[in-house]
C-alpha cells in the first residue's frame, strides 16, 4: 500500500501538491502538511481554481463562506484582504487543488524583484514584486528568499500564512 503524500490530518489528503483535479477530491479549506520546495515542513490548503492560474500564481481565498479564490491585484480591492497562497499547479477556473501556505515556496514575480525582501501585490494579476512603490500593497507572512527567474517568473519565498489587511503604502 502507497502511504499518502501528506500526513498527520484528521482527514485523509487526496493528491500531491502539484496535483490539479477535474472534480473535487478533498474539502474545500482542508489544510495538510507535507514538504516544500527545500524538502522541509510546508502547509498547503486545498481549493477551488480560478481561470487564468498558473503554477506560482498567488490567490486570495475566502474562508468565511465558500474558499472561492481570486488572483491577487491592486486593481481589484477585493483581492487586498484576507488570506494568501500560491498555486502549486495550474488550477484554472472549475478545478481544484492545493496552494501553499507556509514553508519555501516559488511563486511568480515581476522581473524586476530581487532577493530577501518583502512581498507586494501588483497590478499584474496573480505576481507580486520587491517594491512598496506605486499602489502596491505589503503582504504579510511573505518574504523573497532568491532572485526571480528571467525565463519562468518564479522566485523563491519563505511563507508563513501569508495575508493582506488592504492598506495600500503610497
Amino acid at each position: 500500500m502507497a502511504l499518502p503524500y501528506f500526513t498527520g490530518n484528521a482527514l485523509a489528503a487526496v493528491g500531491a501538491p502539484a496535483d490539479v483535479h477535474t472534480a473535487q477530491r478533498n474539502p474545500l479549506g482542508l489544510v495538510a502538511a507535507g514538504l516544500g520546495a527545500d524538502g522541509g515542513y510546508a502547509e498547503y490548503v486545498y481549493l477551488l481554481g480560478v481561470a487564468s492560474t498558473a503554477i506560482g500564481s498567488w490567490v486570495n481565498y475566502d474562508v468565511g463562506v465558500d474558499y472561492s479564490t481570486a488572483l491577487l491585484d491592486t486593481d481589484v480591492a477585493a483581492t487586498m484582504l484576507g488570506r494568501i497562497a500560491i498555486a502549486m499547479g495550474a488550477t484554472v477556473a472549475a478545478s481544484y487543488g492545493w496552494y501553499q501556505i507556509t514553508g519555501a515556496a516559488s511563486g511568480l514575480a515581476l522581473t524586476a524583484s530581487t532577493d530577501t525582501k518583502n512581498a507586494f501585490a501588483t497590478a499584474t494579476a496573480g505576481s507580486v514584486d520587491d517594491s512598496g512603490a506605486g499602489a502596491e500593497v505589503l503582504i504579510f507572512g511573505a518574504w523573497s528568499t532568491g532572485a526571480v527567474s528571467e525565463t519562468t517568473f518564479l522566485q523563491a519565498f519563505a511563507l508563513n500564512r501569508p495575508h493582506m489587511i488592504g492598506i495600500s503604502l503610497d
